[in-house]
């Protein structure tokens, strides 16, 4: 079920009340193709829909949960967004040495996240990451990295802000149509376009932004993933 800040996000975009989107996250784009990472086809899905008065900025790729609260504050604060899309992937590691960051500091600054973005009048919405591969990641990444998922939820459960639970549904295609979650991986840790555009289709939705033939190459076999998830997750 949607909750208050989908739908009000949504509401914003039929009123036609132009919107300010900020992506915070600690995921990088991978070197994929232009137009091919999930807040780039999110935006031309909004644009193809609304109009192109709505403004999207995709900020620096941030370690932690920690550099991405600094990093706000350098490069986000000023842009006066309306919606934040806040992805928290699997490299929430310490800065300083390359370890694990304890799973209370994490927590603590993901609450920290929404309460700054709040006195900003930014409505949040968390994200999980979607699935590494974990035949070829080391099971003490894995552990680590379903926890700060955990996390997340926690989080948005806690604070009322939007949830968009990619983990949950990657999840349900690794397991079922290995071949298919395989085909959607640029390698163990990072989704290629097909990954990506399964990520956007699924935050358009959330939105009700519908998505136009044509959006993108390959909207059609996006869609047909999407589709197979969604029997998965009934």
């Amino acid at each position: 079920m949607k909750d208050n800040v989908f739908e009000t996000v949504a509401g914003r975009l039929r009123d036609g009340k132009k919107q300010r989107f900020i992506a915070l996250t600690n995921n990088g784009s991978g070197g994929l193709p232009l137009c091919y990472y999930w807040f780039d086809l999110f935006a031309k899905a909004v644009y193809r829909n609304f109009g192109a008065k709505h403004q999207f900025l995709n900020t620096d790729y941030y370690k932690n949960t920690s550099t991405l609260l600094e990093g706000y504050e350098r490069d986000g604060a000023d842009f006066r967004a309306d919606v934040a899309l806040v992805l928290i992937g699997g490299t929430e590691m310490s800065v300083s040495d390359n370890a694990q960051m304890p799973r209370e500091l994490t927590a603590a600054n993901l609450r920290q996240i929404h309460r700054r973005l709040l006195d900003d009048g930014v409505l949040t919405v968390f994200m999980t990451y979607y699935a590494p591969d974990p035949e070829r990641v080391d099971k003490g990444f894995m552990d680590h990295f379903y926890g700060s998922m955990d996390l997340v939820r926690e989080a948005a459960a806690e604070t009322g802000a939007g949830l968009i639970d990619h983990l949950h549904r990657w999840e349900l295609l690794r397991r079922n149509h290995p071949l298919i979650y395989q085909s959607m991986m640029q390698d163990s840790l990072h989704a290629n376009h097909r990954g990506n555009m399964l990520m956007a289709l699924d935050m358009a939705r959330y939105f009700d932004v519908a998505v136009p033939s044509g959006l993108s190459s390959g909207i059609d076999d996006g869609l047909a993933i999407q589709q197979l998830a969604d029997r998965l997750d009934k």
